[in-house]
This record gives structure tokens, C-alpha cells and sequence, in this order.
């Protein structure tokens, strides 16, 4: 017969510091992830004043298309100049309403998305577009620009405002 060893009856102790570390690692990542998921960063250019509303909603995160004093800007990228809100004749079309520099890219846009959402059934094309403008702009020029966007089937406009 062999020797017989014998069992340690001692009960281990246990480092919960280590568990305890990945817990606290995984907590953070959460939240900043569930922050980071419930905010919109609105990227603005220096001539901008927001008009103020008292809405509570969220924005959304679609094709924003921003009007400052002096630019149209879509998704960051300059379309095209303005002088506070007037928009030179030759970049109008023959009715005076649609503003052919921007209805160019978002045909562009539209076209992109719509080939997207044909590989891609979960993602549809909406025709939603967030629109920052700058307070002092007249209206001609926002009924310019959703007649334009109109023409491109984005229809659907969410208005971006300062919380009062």
C-alpha cells in the first residue's frame, strides 16, 4: 500500500479585490457608453445663434444640414455661400425656390442611403434631415432650402434649438 496523503482541510481565502477591479471597469464602461448613446453632439460653425425653445427632445442623429450667416454646410462640408440669407441668382433654378449647389449633394446623400438600405433591410432611408439654422436667417430662405430638400424626398425636418 502507498502513502497515504493528507487533505488539507483549511478553507481558502479569497481575493475579491481582483473581481471587484473588473465589476468597477465594467460599471464605467456602461456608463459612459449609455451616456455617449443618449447625447448628439451638434457641431456648429463661429456665425451661429440658436433660437431657443422649451422642447424637451432629444435630437436625433441624421443628415444635419447647418445655416449660419454665411454657409450652407452639409454633414460639415461647405455647399455654399450665402450673404445673410440671400442666395445669389445663379445658384437658384429657373423658379427662384430650389437651391441647386445643395439639391446636387442631397441627391448625392439620398442616392447613397438608398443603395445602403438595399443591402441593409434594417436601415431605411427616412428622408429625415435635422436642420440648424441661425436665428437671424430669414424665412425665404428656409422655405428655399426645405422646397429643396423636398424635391430630393427628405421631408421630414427636425429643427435644432437652444433649451431656454
Amino acid at each position: 500500500m502507498g502513502i497515504r496523503k493528507r487533505r488539507d482541510t483549511t478553507i481558502p481565502e479569497i481575493n475579491i479585490t481582483a473581481l471587484l477591479d473588473m465589476f468597477v471597469m465594467l460599471l464605467i464602461f456602461l456608463l459612459i457608453n449609455f451616456s455617449a448613446a443618449t447625447s448628439h453632439s451638434i457641431k456648429t460653425s463661429g456665425y451661429m445663434d440658436f433660437p431657443l425653445s422649451s422642447s424637451n427632445k432629444t435630437p436625433v442623429d441624421m443628415l444635419t444640414v447647418t445655416v449660419d450667416r454665411y454657409n450652407i454646410i452639409v454633414d460639415g462640408r461647405v455647399v455654399l455661400k450665402h450673404d445673410k440669407g440671400v442666395v445669389k441668382k445663379m445658384d437658384l433654378d429657373e423658379t427662384g425656390f430650389m437651391i441647386e449647389p445643395l439639391y446636387n449633394v442631397l441627391s448625392k446623400h439620398a442616392e447613397k442611403t438608398k443603395y445602403i438600405s438595399s443591402f441593409n433591410k434594417k436601415l431605411k432611408s427616412e428622408g429625415i434631415i435635422v436642420l440648424q439654422m441661425d436665428k437671424d436667417i430669414p424665412f425665404s430662405m428656409l422655405r428655399q432650402i426645405m422646397y429643396t430638400a423636398g424635391q430630393v424626398e427628405y421631408n421630414d425636418f427636425k429643427f435644432v434649438a437652444l433649451k431656454k
